[in-house]
Order: structure tokens, then sequence, then C-alpha cells
């Protein structure tokens, strides 16, 4: 049966639903049409993970995709090359505000953030993007930077990432992300999300801004409900 973003939408704009992130990118329709042909978490380059965690949102929003805010454009707007640390090139939080500012009334940039919080966001259906230290041992790379990712949920003693890389990683029998290939031969996986336990997020929760300015703890958070009524939606087609 086809999703009725009309009624949805109507719902969504009185009062918040019952719906983390994980479960709204995932009742989004998929498309054919060229580059757009993009699972919904994916980057279109290593360097877009900002501009494809912005791209969730407005799907989730269900956004009508233009070239104004496609992934290749939200990431031309949103990326520095010279911002950051070593190596330099990233997303100031600043400008993912600015950018999802364009279509939600409702959006800050918080630091120092506990965990607690965040959890309490979440289950008042907030949606987070916040800045991790990814140096997963992978195929692609082991080097560490800053890297964008969804926090979609805080449980007891680990959390749920949405990660846009898409990189192949190495995970546990329990279905935690491995900070460190074991000693036996690894078995890489793509996941389009994964566990991380709260003592390894922890250590892996900052970026470097540049300058010795070191953030830790930081969130975007957006309040869905309030997208600007002035933006269109549509039911098939996508952001990016």
């Amino acid at each position: 049966m086809p999703i009725d973003w009309i009624m949805i939408f109507g719902l969504f704009m009185t009062e918040r639903l019952e719906f983390d992130i994980m479960e709204l990118v995932d009742m989004l329709p998929t498309t054919d049409d060229g580059a757009a042909k993009l699972d919904f978490h994916e980057w279109q380059e290593p360097t877009a993970c900002a501009a494809s965690c912005a791209g969730m949102f407005l799907n989730a929003s269900g956004v009508v995709r233009t070239p104004e805010n496609s992934q290749k454009a939200i990431h031309e707007e949103i990326y520095d090359p010279h911002w950051g640390g070593d190596p330099p090139g990233g997303c100031p939080p600043e400008r993912m505000v600015k950018f999802l500012s364009k279509f939600y009334e409702d959006v800050k940039v918080h630091e120092n953030v506990e965990l607690a919080k965040a959890k309490e966001w979440i289950k008042e259906d907030y949606w987070l993007a916040t800045v991790i230290r990814d140096d997963y041992p992978d195929n692609d790379s082991s080097d560490e930077d800053g890297h964008w990712v969804i926090l979609a949920r805080v449980e007891d003693g680990y959390v749920v990432v949405i990660d846009p890389s898409n990189a192949e990683r190495v995970y546990d029998e329990d279905g935690f992300v491995q900070a460190k290939l074991p000693p036996e031969r690894p078995t890489f996986e793509k996941r389009k999300s994964y566990k991380i336990k709260i003592e390894e997020f922890k250590k892996r929760w900052w970026d470097d801004h540049g300058k010795g300015m070191i953030v830790r703890s930081m969130v975007v958070k957006v309040d869905p409900a309030s997208l600007r009524q002035q933006i269109g939606t549509k039911t098939k087609e996508r952001v990016h």
C-alpha cells in the first residue's frame, strides 16, 4: 500500500509522531532516476557525510528533490575544504544549522551534550546529527577523521548510529562494531547503521575544529515538526 504523505504530514504538523529517524527513512520510496538511485544513507563522495545526513532529514520530511537541494548541491554549500584540524576539510556545525534552517524553524547546535539528554531528545522525536572520530579498521582507510553520522538511538550500554559512508567494517557476534581487528581473519560487512558500546562511543564523540579547538559531544538538533509549511513535499522523489 503506498504511503499517504499528505495524511502523515497532516498529523506531523499538529503533533509528534511515535517514529524515530530510522523508521522514517525506511518508509521512504525508492527512485530510479540517475544519480539519485542511492540507498537512503549513502554518500556520493567520501567528504559528503554531512550532506548525506542533511539529505536523510529532508527525505524523511518528504521534501521535494530539486537541483538546489540534491546531495551534490548540499555538499557544495556546507563543505569547507579549509575548516577543521589535520587533515583539513569538513562541515562546520554552523553551516549545517544554516542549511537545515531553510527547511526547519527549530534547528540548534549543542555542545557538551550528555547521552542521557540525547536519549531524552530522541524520545521526544528530535533528530540528532553529530560528529565522531572515525578510525575504524575497514577496507578503505584507517585514518582518524571527523565523520558526520545520525545518532538514532541511545540504549542501555550502547548507541545506534546511521552511517552515510556505507563502509565495510567488522562486527562481533552481538552486532557491535569493532574498534580493532580480531586476531583471526576478519569478515567485513556493510551496514547502514551499527551499534557501538557507550564507552567506545564516548571516546570517539569529539571533533577537531582547528587551531587547537577540540569540541566534545556536539549535536545538531532538528525538530522535524518545525518543517516550514511553504516547503513542498512529494511521494516519488528523494532529495539525493
